[in-house]
């Protein structure tokens, strides 16, 4: 984003649309909730509560602006399998009994204004992205526009696509890049609140996960390569004694037979 991008015609500084994410706590720490036009990675551990966030979300879209949603529809792009539509069902219906004055025609249903879209592998995935900019005009054209997007996670499609080979951190590093790019273009040509779900284990995204990596490949081969060096140098210590050593032994024969 350049710097004149932060300011609108009359330079005042542009307010950005955000998603809330309905817990006060986290509201605070987000300055209001998940924004739009912008790309929000949702990182934590396993079994931490992402995928319970990422559900919730595509809820939350559905309040109107005045509660902090965006009365909209949703687009859950899911990686891990199964999806959990029974968590979700249960979800809808806490929604529901949460917002009855809101919902009271009887037969609105939640799950009626969230997409689902499984992902079986990255190139699947940017597949996906490059079909979307047609689906997305259709969507808007609608009482109720697609206006989050969440992938749950993004690092499960990298982790099954490529094999830790310095080519292949290479090609997983950039495809990574590409793929991002493309979810920034979608955010901010329809903007969008794009959510990414990313578990936690020692980094903040797949490109610092590689660049970790092949930092702690060409350790253990400077590691394995110190290692020779140190058999190598034994080595030829050993093979210094023993010639030493057999040349005392002939010293001492020749000695013998005089």
């Amino acid at each position: 984003m350049q710097p004149s991008t932060l300011l609108n015609p009359h330079n005042q500084p542009i307010i950005t649309q955000k998603l809330s994410v309905c817990c006060p706590i986290l509201n605070h720490f987000l300055s209001g909730g998940i924004p739009c036009n912008s790309i929000t990675e949702v990182v934590a551990e396993s079994g931490s509560g992402k995928t319970q966030l990422c559900l919730q979300l595509l809820l939350s879209a559905q309040l109107p602006v005045s509660l902090g949603g965006l009365s909209s529809s949703s687009l859950f792009l899911h990686t891990e399998f199964p999806f959990p539509f029974r968590r979700l069902r249960q979800l809808s219906l806490s929604f529901l009994n949460s917002h009855k004055p809101l919902f009271a025609s009887s037969s609105f249903d939640p799950m009626d204004h969230v997409f689902v879209q499984p992902i079986h592998d990255a190139h699947h995935l940017f597949d996906i992205l490059l079909k979307l900019d047609s689906f997305l005009v259709r969507r808007n054209s609608t009482q109720s526009p697609i206006k989050l997007i969440v992938i749950d996670s993004i690092a499960a499609v990298f982790r099954s696509d490529f094999d830790n080979t310095p080519s292949d951190l290479k090609k997983r590093s950039s495809f990574f890049f590409k793929i991002s790019g493309k979810l920034r273009e979608l955010a901010e040509k329809f903007g969008l609140a794009v959510g990414k779900g990313v578990e936690e284990d020692g980094r903040m995204s797949v490109s610092m996960k590689t660049r970790r990596e092949g930092v702690e490949r060409e350790a253990k081969i400077e590691s394995f390569k110190s290692k020779v060096g140190e058999q190598e140098s034994e080595l030829n210590y050993l093979e210094a004694v023993i010639t030493v050593e057999v040349r005392a032994a002939i010293g001492d024969l020749v000695l013998m037979l005089r």
